[in-house]
């Protein structure tokens, strides 16, 4: 589960697109899932780093910073095992399902994004 803290630093969940992937393929058959993106968004100040890769040009500013991680939904599915008796365990199994629930949905990340502009 998230912490509160994780929760405040996401300001806000868009829907990007629908896409095709080959890991969300369970029976065979592609299906299109919906991406979603959370996004953190910053004002920070900067100065003349020699560290910087590329000079920015002027040294000194603000400039704004994204962060955005990528994934996709699925049913947070919850199951009640049984433990099988000694003398019907017939397979490798030594319980079986009794009841199987979606409760909610979890998020499945698929990728993240940076970015700056100033």
């Amino acid at each position: 589960m998230m912490n509160v803290e994780h929760k405040r630093y996401w300001q806000k969940h868009i829907s990007l697109f629908a896409g095709t992937f080959s890991c969300f393929c369970r029976t065979g058959e592609l299906r299109s899932v919906q991406v979603h993106g959370k996004i953190h968004q910053s004002n920070e100040r900067y100065a003349e780093i020699e560290t910087e890769r590329v000079p920015i040009q002027p040294s000194t500013g603000e400039r704004i910073s994204f962060h955005m991680d990528l994934y996709v939904e699925e049913p947070h599915l919850s199951r009640t095992l049984v433990t099988l008796p000694h003398n019907q365990i017939v397979t490798s199994a030594m319980a079986a399902v009794q009841a199987s629930r979606a409760e909610g949905l979890r998020h499945i990340p698929i990728g993240k994004c940076l970015g700056w502009y100033s």
